[in-house]
């Protein structure tokens, strides 16, 4: 996870294309979500494991939202009416 956003800082720095940089960000976050799920698995029943596994899953949902937005891809919308709730 570490060498592929070192990537992602590299293509910021070098201007490459937002779709690239983003296609990186979401490796990442990729990896970061494995990283995650290894956590979790060392010691399930200790809360600092759990907390440092949960924390890090969010991490890495946002860091693959990120790249696809920077890729273009489409968010999926809700279905239904989950909009009601507040």
């Amino acid at each position: 996870a570490g060498v592929a956003l070192e990537e992602v800082g590299k293509g910021i720095m070098m201007k490459s294309p937002l779709a690239e940089i983003g296609g990186r960000m979401a490796a990442c976050g990729t990896q970061l979500e494995q990283l995650s799920a290894q956590i979790l698995a060392l010691s399930p029943e200790a809360s600092n494991g759990q907390i440092s596994s949960q924390r890090m899953g969010y991490a890495a949902e946002k860091m693959i939202e990120a790249g696809n937005e920077l890729m273009g891809t489409p968010k999926t919308k809700a279905k239904g009416k989950g909009w009601l709730k507040g």
